[in-house]
C-alpha cells in the first residue's frame, strides 16, 4: 500500500474529534475495552481508529477501525467485521453509518458533522486502495478535478451532447444559412429554466450552517448554498444587466445556461484553488450541479458540465470572465446551446466575432464588473465555510 489509513487522515487535516480518536492518542483504557469486547485477535498498534459510542466513556460499543477493516459493536449485539475490499460505498445519514446501503450502527455519542467526514475520507481511502481513483463518484462517469490530469471537469461520455429542446433548436425562424452576416444580436424566446430558478426559495445565509440541528449532515446544506450562489447570480445577472439595460437578447435559455456554468466553475475553481480535498471537491460539485432545477433534469446536467468542461484550461480570474463574455456571444450567434463552439467560423469571420464580443463587453460594464465583485465575496465565503465545516486548519 502505498499509505496507511492514518496518513491519508492526518494528510487531509483529520484528527479525531470528541469521541472519536486517532492512533497514537487512542486512551489505553478505552482501547483495552474495546479490544477485549469486540476486537479479539487485533493487536493493539492495528488500531488506527476507536470511536468510543458510550455514555460514560467505556469503548465497550463503537467502532474499532484498522488499515483494511471495520469492526463495528452496537448495545447488546453481536460484532461486524468487514473488509475494505468488500465497501464499495460508506456514507452516513445523521449519525447512521451505511456501508452498501445497509445500516451497519447508529452513533449516538460521537458529533454527526464529524461521522459525516470520516465516512467522506475513509471512502476515497478505500477508492484510492482498491485503485479506483480515476472514477467519478456518480453513476455517469463524470468527473471532476481529475487527479490524474488536473480537469476541473472531464465528462468521459457526454461532452458533445447539447439541450435538445425544440424551442432552443428552433428558436427562430431563419436557419444559420440564412442568417445575415452583420454582428447584430440574436432574440430567442425560450425562457422557461429562468422561470424554473425563479421558483427557489434562497437560504437567507451561509451562517444558517452554524445553526444546523447536530445530527444533521452538513453536506447537504453546503451544497444547497453552492447552488443558493448559482440561482442569485443568475437572478442578479439578469435583473441588473439584461432587465436594468434592456439586453432582451440575452433572456433566454441559451444565455441562462452560460450564466449557471460560469457561475458553477467560479466556485468550483475557487474551491481547488484554496486547497480543498479534491474528492471532496468532486462530491459537492457534481451533487450541486445535478440539483439544479431544468426542463429534463439528467440530460440538462450532463449538458451543463459539458460546457463548465470548457472552462477547464483556465488558470484565472480575468481568464474566466472573458471566456464567459465569448460564450455569452458565440451561443447568442450560433442560436444553439452547445460545448463546442468551433462551428462559429462557419458562418461569421473573426472580424464580425470580435466585433460581437467587443458590443457585449461593452454593454455589461460597469454593472458586471461589480456583480462579479459581489460573487467572488459569496464564493469566498462559502469556501471558507467548507473548511470550517469538515475542520480543515
Amino acid at each position: 500500500m502505498k499509505n496507511t489509513l492514518l496518513e491519508f487522515l492526518t494528510k487531509n487535516n483529520f484528527y479525531g474529534s470528541e469521541k472519536i480518536y486517532l492512533a497514537p492518542t487512542i486512551p489505553n483504557t478505552k482501547l483495552s475495552n474495546a479490544l477485549s469486547c469486540y476486537g479479539q485477535g487485533l493487536r493493539p498498534e492495528e488500531i488506527y481508529i476507536l470511536i468510543d459510542n458510550t455514555v460514560f466513556g467505556g469503548a465497550k460499543d463503537g467502532v474499532l477501525i484498522t488499515n483494511n477493516e471495520m469492526i463495528f459493536k452496537e448495545p447488546f449485539e453481536s460484532p461486524i467485521r468487514i473488509n475494505f475490499s468488500d465497501i464499495k460505498k460508506i456514507h452516513s445519514e445523521k449519525s447512521n453509518i451505511f456501508i452498501n446501503g445497509s445500516k451497519l450502527i447508529a452513533l449516538s455519542m460521537p458529533n454527526a458533522s464529524d461521522i459525516y467526514r470520516l465516512c467522506l475520507l475513509l471512502q476515497l481511502f478505500i477508492e484510492q486502495q482498491n485503485e479506483k481513483q480515476e472514477e467519478s463518484l456518480d453513476t455517469s462517469q463524470t468527473t471532476i478535478f481529475s487527479d490524474k490530469n488536473c480537469q476541473f471537469i472531464n465528462n468521459k461520455s457526454h461532452t458533445n451532447s447539447t439541450v435538445e429542446s425544440n424551442e432552443i433548436e428552433q428558436a427562430t425562424n431563419d436557419s444559420l444559412n440564412q442568417i445575415d452576416k452583420g454582428v447584430a444580436f440574436k432574440y430567442i424566446p425560450s425562457d422557461e429554466i429562468y422561470n424554473l430558478l425563479c421558483k427557489i426559495k434562497l437560504v437567507s445565509s451561509i451562517s444558517t450552517i452554524f445553526f444546523l440541528d447536530k445530527r444533521e449532515s452538513p453536506h447537504t446544506y453546503i451544497c444547497n448554498e453552492f447552488i443558493n450562489i448559482v440561482v442569485s447570480f443568475v437572478k442578479q445577472f439578469r435583473n441588473k444587466i439584461i432587465e436594468k439595460k434592456q439586453v432582451r437578447e440575452l433572456k433566454n435559455d441559451i444565455a441562462t445556461v452560460e450564466m449557471q456554468a460560469f457561475a458553477c466553475f467560479l466556485i468550483i475553481f475557487n474551491i481547488r484553488y484554496r486547497g480543498v480535498d479534491e474528492r471532496l471537491c468532486q462530491q459537492i460539485a457534481n451533487e450541486s450541479i445535478r440539483s439544479l432545477p431544468s426542463i429534463n433534469n439528467n440530460r440538462y446536467s450532463q449538458h451543463l458540465l459539458s460546457i463548465i468542461q470548457t472552462y477547464d484550461d483556465i488558470n484565472g480570474e480575468e481568464e474566466i470572465i472573458l471566456k464567459f463574455i465569448i460564450r455569452l456571444t458565440l451561443t447568442n450567434l450560433l442560436e444553439k446551446s452547445l460545448s463546442d463552439l468551433s462551428s462559429i467560423r462557419e458562418h461569421y469571420t473573426d472580424t464580425e466575432i470580435e466585433k460581437s464580443i467587443i458590443t457585449l463587453s461593452s454593454n455589461l460594464d460597469p454593472e458586471f464588473s461589480s456583480l462579479f465583485n459581489q460573487l467572488t465575496n459569496q464564493i469566498s465565503n462559502f469556501v471558507s465555510q467548507i473548511f470550517n465545516t469538515f475542520n480543515y486548519h
